[in-house]
């Protein structure tokens, strides 16, 4: 018999689901942890109010690569998929990680403004903005491919911009730069009876979430505090995604038992983190994830269902080769022209 992994041995102790709560296409089932344990941690959004700088390195930038440098008093969870806005052009994180109090690391992210590369602030933002999950699942893949392969948190580029045009295409959502953010910024007003409809309720930690009865995500954090930060961009996250959806018989608990039996058969991998702690990575037949993991404590835990047939986002994509953002030669060139300093 298979041993359980880390994370399914540590949710089925540790984690206690809410009742499903439905808004037209979307079901979600709220998720507590039951002891608050762990490293204490505040979210994104609060790193940066404390004082948390990242920018570009150097002048001139690396798009895959960005600086933080943290001389606040406490430790900061960045989220895979968070994005950051400024700088030269905006960026994603390939990658949760926790940078503590007083360190300075780089970190991985992937481009999500294809059409910009000129400062537009010194320092990068929150840009209240959370890729969504079949983005984050799409990204999940080509890095933990990369892992395996190259040992870095690299994303596959290319395939990043191709989700986000099409993306931009079945929203009517358009900018100059091809930009992610432009899409939520056009539709957030209409997609406000969403976050209406499932406020964060009391001590929760993450949630299952459901698109027109399909199983499609599971995203936790440790801490309640900074779940709530991040909370309301999870839901829009939610929202991008329906078109890509067929409906399905909602079966509610049962489909959701499902889905987390899939952990417990996924194979497991360990690689070490970007700041501190141990990355875990998640692969099965339906699902595909990862999981931080710090002093022996799941920090977040993101879960996506996998399908072995191709993407709806993207279906002519090339899904056997992986490439980094290094990879691009000549595409790099013309998507990247150098434009005038400030």
């Amino acid at each position: 018999m298979q041993k359980p992994s880390v994370a399914s041995s540590w949710f089925t102790v540790n984690v206690r689901m809410g009742e499903m709560q439905t808004h037209e296409e979307i079901s979600i089932f709220p998720l507590f942890i039951t002891c608050i344990e762990g490293p204490v941690y505040v979210s994104l959004k609060a790193g940066i109010q404390k004082g948390l700088i990242i920018t570009e390195i150097g002048q001139e930038g690396s798009v895959p690569l960005l600086k933080a440098q943290n001389p606040t008093d406490s430790h900061v969870l960045l989220l895979d998929g968070e994005e950051l806005s400024g700088a030269k052009q905006n960026r994603v994180l390939n990658t949760t990680l926790l940078i503590q109090a007083g360190a300075s690391i780089e970190i991985p992210v992937s481009c999500t403004e294809q059409g910009r590369w000129r400062w537009d602030s010194r320092r990068f933002e929150d840009s209240n903005v959370l890729m969504a999950p079949a983005m984050r699942r799409r990204k999940n893949e080509s890095v933990f491919e990369n892992l395996k392969r190259r040992g870095r948190h690299d994303s596959n580029q290319m395939q990043v911009w191709d989700d986000i045009a099409h993306y931009s295409r079945m929203h009517h959502a358009f900018s100059e730069t091809r930009a992610m953010k432009s899409v939520f910024e056009e539709k957030r007003f209409d997609w406000k009876p969403y976050t209406e409809a499932f406020p964060c309720q009391e001590g929760q930690c993450g949630l299952i979430a459901l698109i027109r009865g399909n199983v499609v995500s599971l995203e936790l954090v440790s801490r309640p505090d900074v779940y709530r930060d991040i909370h309301e961009k999870m839901i829009l996250s939610l929202v991008m995604d329906i078109p890509f959806w067929k409906p399905h018989h909602v079966r509610g608990v049962q489909d959701v038992e499902t889905f987390l039996k899939h952990l417990q058969e996924a194979t497991e991998e360990a690689f070490p983190a970007v700041g501190v702690g141990t990355d875990l990575r998640y692969k099965g037949q339906h699902l595909i994830g990862s999981a931080l993991v710090v002093d022996n404590w799941v920090i977040h835990l993101a879960l996506y269902h996998q399908s072995n047939h191709r993407s709806s986002l993207h279906p002519d994509h090339d899904r056997n080769r992986y490439p980094s953002y290094d990879d691009f030669g000549p595409v790099r060139g013309r998507s990247f022209r150098r434009m005038p300093q400030p």
